[in-house]
Parts: C-alpha cells; structure tokens; sequence
C-alpha cells in the first residue's frame, strides 16, 4: 500500500475565492488523481481546521488551528506538518514551498515565477517565505510540477534546476465550458451581436491600459458595433484601467462588469466575438482555454505561458505592440472567413486539456518520485 500525503491548505470555502485559478486547478486534478491512480494507493489530504472535506476518496487530516491567513498557514507548514507525515509515502506540496525539515519523498508544484516577477502584489513577509523558501524547496523536493513549458523554463534558469526533474501537467478545462446556444442569453442581458471580451482580474500584469489604447483607435461606429466587456474582480491595477477609459472617452463603449456569476460564464465566451489576452505574464491562462472550448477565437499576448494556451485557437501579438493590437481589433472581429476558420481550430486545440491527462502526469511524478533511489 502506498499513500500520498497532500498539503491542501491553500484550498478555501469562501465564494469570493472561487474562480481562482491555482483553487480550480487544484480542485479538479485532486478530485481525479484516486480514479486513475493505482489501485493499491491511498490518499491523505490537509486541510484547515473547519475546511469542508474535498471528497469521501481522501483521509481528511485538519489542522488544530485556522490556516486561511499566510503566515498562519506558513507557521503550519514549517512548524507542524513535518511531524504529522510520518505516516506517508510521498508527500505533496502544491504551493511552492515544501517542508524543509521533512525527511520523505516530497513533490513540489510551481505554478509560475509572479512572485518574483511582480513582488508588489503580495505583503512583504509572504515574498520573502516565497522568495527564499522555494529557491530552498526546488532542490529538497524529489521532482517539481509545473503548469506550462514556459514555468518549467523559468525554474530550469532561475534556480539551476535540470530539465528532467520537471514535469509537465498542463490545466484542464471544466465540462461546463463547451459550445452553447447564447441567444436566449444575449437577449436576457442586453447584448450586442458582436463584442469583445476579457476575463481576468484587473491588475498591471493583465496590460489592459494598452489594450484599451489600442480599442480607442477604432472608429466610434467599430466600437459602437463592438463594445468590449471586461469580467473580472477590480484589483490594484482598477485606477489606471478608469483613467485610461476617461482620458479616451470610452465610457459608452467599455464596460466593467466586476464578478459574474460562475455559472454565467460559458454563455459569455460563447455570445462574445473574440477573447482578449493581452496579458505581460500568466503562469497559465484558464481563460484562453475556457473560451476556445467554447469555439471562441482568441487574441492574445505572445508573452511567457499565454501561447501554450492560445495554440491554433487564435493568434498571438506582442503585449507592447499597441499598433499591431489596433490593426487586430479592426480588422478580425469583423472577418467573418478568420472568426469561422478559429472557431474549428480553438475546438481542436481545447480537446488536449484535461484533468484526466493533468492529474495522470501528476500520478506519474509521483511515481518517478517514489522510485529515485534515496
């Protein structure tokens, strides 16, 4: 018998959470990985003190105090769970960082390099346990998963990490997300025939002063024809997106719809015209794939992860080319023999992603894990 252990503390209960991408990641291939898993293997999953249990098919193991603040969560990770896996095989730690003074096999997963990238976005005491304590965990943790080949490049050259330790499971895409009839939707919510959509939460990384410059070239009956929609959670990068949308006059043609509901979503990428990612950085980008499983073309930034995502389901622009995003935003949307052509290959190219095949390599690192010699 083999069990895993699983630090599933960065899980959360809280709605507003829900939509996170590394939450839905994590989610979808824990809730996989005992289907396709051996037989003779057993699951063990952490969690924080009052933490619904993820599913009958873990042993849920809660920790005596609360975990949903960082260094709450940091203070357990380091001072508590190296002596609650004793028990285990192999142990698991999906959040960059493992447990130093653990003696076990241990998997890392890095879902991308943003904390150094963009150190501003988190408190100061969570970029340094980040900062230093993973450049510690890449080297104690027997083999690191990783979301994308561009993660997989950035650890090999940040932190000297050959190649071969690293292994490829690639997000999958939630059935939900498939082609649907949007009329009775458009309809309900008012919209156009043709708009553009990005989904995201409003932060620098996502670029969208640049692309709201670019919008603003098109001619006021192209943007009237063509409204552009952005859904997502208003974050440190908000006042910029407002001035940039005052100082260009695109009030009536720009819409900022904050959160909508989850269920909502697919109807969006399907009604919308074209998904926009213009983004400087994603360790992934569960939009893109959200939206080509949907047939919904996309254009998008030619910038670290995004054209893994992207594929042959649209194209890819330089994130600080706003000329070449202005021509795109004029001329695609409304190429009706372009707009036919990706739908086919977004379709083609969204097939790939799966849980299934994501948490299947993650059983497979688990395995390499298992038989290095100590």
């Amino acid at each position: 018998m083999t069990h895993i252990g699983i630090n599933a503390h960065l899980l959360s209960d809280q709605p507003g959470y829900r939509q996170a991408g590394i939450h839905v990641y994590l989610t979808n291939t824990f809730l996989t990985l005992p289907h396709i898993a051996p037989k003779d293997w057993r699951f063990s999953m952490f969690v924080s003190r009052s933490k619904t249990a993820l599913s009958p098919d873990f042993i849920t193991i809660r920790s005596t105090f609360e975990t949903d603040r960082p260094l709450k969560r940091i203070a357990w990770e380091q001072g508590l769970q190296p002596w609650q896996v004793g028990q285990f095989d192999l142990l698991h730690s999906p959040a960059f960082v493992v447990p130093l003074i653990a003696r076990l096999p241990q998997v890392l997963t890095i879902f991308d390099l943003s904390f150094l990238v963009y150190p501003d976005r988190l408190p100061r005491s969570r970029w340094l346990y980040l900062r230093y304590f993973t450049q510690i965990s890449v080297h104690r943790a027997r083999r690191i998963i990783v979301i994308s080949e561009n993660t997989a490049q950035d650890v090999v050259q940040r932190y000297h990490i050959p190649r071969e330790k690293i292994d490829l499971a690639r997000p999958g895409i939630r059935s939900a997300y498939h082609p649907l009839d949007a009329t009775d939707f458009r309809q309900q919510h008012g919209l156009p025939p043709r708009f553009l959509l990005h989904v995201g939460t409003i932060e620098p990384r996502k670029n969208l002063p640049m692309l709201l410059r670019a919008y603003a070239t098109l001619t006021a009956d192209q943007r009237a024809e063509l409204p552009l929609y952005l859904i997502g959670g208003k974050g440190w990068g908000i006042d910029e997106v407002e001035t940039t949308i005052r100082d260009h006059h695109l009030e009536r043609d720009v819409h900022l719809m904050g959160f909508v509901p989850e269920n909502d979503l697919p109807y969006w990428y399907n009604a919308a015209t074209v998904m926009l990612m213009p983004s400087v950085y994603e360790g992934w980008s569960m939009p893109v794939t959200e939206a080509l499983a949907c047939g919904t073309p996309v254009i998008a930034s030619t910038a670290s992860s995004v054209p893994e995502a992207v594929g042959t389901g649209g194209i890819c622009l330089p994130p600080d080319d706003q000329g070449a995003w202005s021509d795109a935003l004029r001329t695609l949307p409304f190429d009706d023999a372009w707009l036919t052509l990706m739908r086919a290959r977004a379709l083609d190219h969204a097939r790939q992603f799966t849980w299934e095949a994501a948490a299947q390599a993650i059983i497979g690192s688990y395995q390499h894990a298992l038989d290095q010699p100590k």
